[in-house]
């Protein structure tokens, strides 16, 4: 089993993703993840948990490695 399957609740991955020095904007269904310069980089569903391919594919789509990730997580 992924770590990331422990890893996975929304805020949490916001906090992250802050963390890590991007920007995160409302959307409808969706938060936007942007960068420093504010080009779009991914999106986050507004779900209290994340499904472990889609938490795999935002990371990939900022440029996180998982263990850059789960040591943002904590």
């Amino acid at each position: 089993m992924s770590r990331l399957a422990n890893a996975n609740k929304r805020a949490k991955v916001i906090k992250a993703l802050k963390r890590a020095g991007f920007q995160i904007r409302s959307g409808g269904k969706h938060q936007i993840v942007v960068d420093a310069e504010g080009n779009f980089r991914s999106t986050i569903p507004r779900a209290k948990e994340l499904n472990v391919y889609t938490l795999r594919a935002i990371l990939k789509q900022v440029g996180l490695s998982e263990k850059q990730y789960l040591s943002l997580y904590r």
